[in-house]
């Protein structure tokens, strides 16, 4: 029984040859009111849906589609342009739109709040070699990933208490 696919299939142009609004409109024309087309000069990608009963004949059935509009488009012949084809369900298509497409970000308060400590403790422990390094330095300050902070406090060798403080030698 057939089911619904995502299809993407991403082309390199040609030699002499860039991409631009009119294409991409009259590709998202071919392939219908649903597709989606997003390029750069030198890379064109169309999304739409497929009906068949596995990936691989969606793959397949997403090629075939890209290729005929693509021909009709005086894109040329797409066979060995293709640099990417991906096939999903819709579920994992809604899945990949609700991730957000960048790190979570975290700066020393929130390291602070994450670790129980002071954000000046913070900055001591960011001085030593076992801490994970900032992701970058901001104006505002350096921020990590939330992850590569989650990993540290797995192996934080915490010791609760201030250190102890030598005393100097008594004469």
């Amino acid at each position: 029984m057939a089911k619904t696919w995502i299809a993407e299939v991403a082309i390199e142009a040609r030699r002499n040859q860039r991409f631009v609004n009119e294409t991409a409109e009259r590709l998202m024309e071919l392939l219908d009111s649903g597709s989606v087309i997003s390029f750069s000069p030198n890379q064109l990608t169309m999304g739409f849906e497929v009906e068949a009963e596995g990936p691989a004949t969606a793959a397949t059935r997403a090629v075939a589609r890209a290729s005929r509009a693509c021909t009709t488009a005086n894109v040329g012949d797409i066979a060995s342009r293709i640099i990417r084809i991906e096939i999903m369900t819709p579920e994992e298509l809604a899945r990949e739109v609700d991730e957000p497409n960048f790190p979570r970000l975290v700066g020393v308060a929130e390291i602070a709040e994450l670790l129980g400590v002071s954000k000046q403790r913070v900055s001591e422990l960011r001085r030593e070699e076992w801490f994970p390094p900032p992701l970058r330095e901001l104006a505002a300050g350096p921020v990590w990933t939330h992850d590569s902070i989650k990993r540290f406090v797995k192996t934080w060798p915490r010791k609760p208490g201030r250190p102890k403080k030598s005393r100097p030698a008594r004469v």
